[in-house]
């Protein structure tokens, strides 16, 4: 009778999936200027900081501002956010993805069009 309890608490043990933490720590990297014009390099640094902002007291998130992924695994992140801004015409356009720390894969991705403050306002994917 052990034996059968022991077995089948093993096989539900592998059976189970793992479970989500129940506070996603999303790291947000520094975006990357592809636009050409160096006089957008400030973005690289205003815009993670904007998103990070935006995401203080949302439920269930914890957001931090990090340098590198190096860093983010550091901190034990579950999230990467990857933005990188590029100029079309007179507007600018960010795109962000949101990056699953365990599999290494996008979650989300998001083009946002318009000035600075209007697009890191509605940034997370």
């Amino acid at each position: 009778m052990e034996r059968v309890l022991l077995c089948a608490l093993l096989v539900s043990l592998a059976c189970s999936r793992t479970p989500h933490p129940a506070i996603q720590r999303i790291a947000v990297l520094p975006f990357e200027n592809l636009s050409g014009d160096a006089s957008l390099d400030w973005i690289a640094e205003a815009a993670p900081s904007l998103v990070v902002f935006d995401l203080t007291g949302a439920p269930s998130t914890f957001a931090m501002r990090v340098l590198t992924l190096r860093d983010a695994y550091l901190q034990h992140a579950t999230r990467f956010l990857h933005g990188s801004v590029t100029r079309h015409g007179a507007e600018l356009r960010f795109e962000i993805e949101l990056e699953d720390a365990s599999r290494h894969k996008m979650v989300a991705t998001r083009e946002i069009e318009g000035p600075v403050l209007t697009a890191m306002n509605g940034s997370p994917p």
